[in-house]
């Protein structure tokens, strides 16, 4: 799970960053600025969700509270005309959500490796007392 989130989020800030410029640059040429500013929101999801793929493999709870972040970023502006940003801003939520359940497979992992070491550590200490 944690790969497909890292995966995806880096497609995603590809997709959304270049987005976001051509949105950021048509209005600021239009001279809509409220427009533009949203494009600069979508730029700024699209480096939260680099962020985000950074930690989805180590700390995939960190990685979900960024992609929380992007999603609060992308649904308090989406009323402002680039309505794509609720799509990018759901995307988030789900992004976040997988991270959330990939942190539950680490914890099990972690425990796994745990319990395995332990009972290494006490074969060779039976073997150690055998001889």
């Amino acid at each position: 799970m944690r790969i497909a989130v890292l995966i995806l989020s880096l497609c995603f800030s590809i997709a959304l960053g270049i987005q976001s410029a051509l949105i950021a640059a048509g209005a600021g040429i239009g001279g809509n600025a409220v427009l533009s500013e949203s494009g600069v929101v979508g730029m700024g999801m699209a480096v939260l969700f680099v962020i985000g793929a950074a930690f989805a493999l180590g700390l995939p709870l960190i990685a979900a509270m960024t992609f929380i972040l992007a999603a609060l970023a992308a649904f308090g502006v989406s009323g402002s005309g680039f309505e794509d940003l609720k799509i990018w801003g759901s995307l988030s939520l789900i992004l976040a959500a997988a991270s959330v359940i990939g942190s539950f497979g680490l914890r099990k992992k972690k425990r796994e490796r745990e319990a395995e070491k332990k009972l290494l550590h006490d074969l060779a200490a039976k073997a150690a007392g055998a001889n």
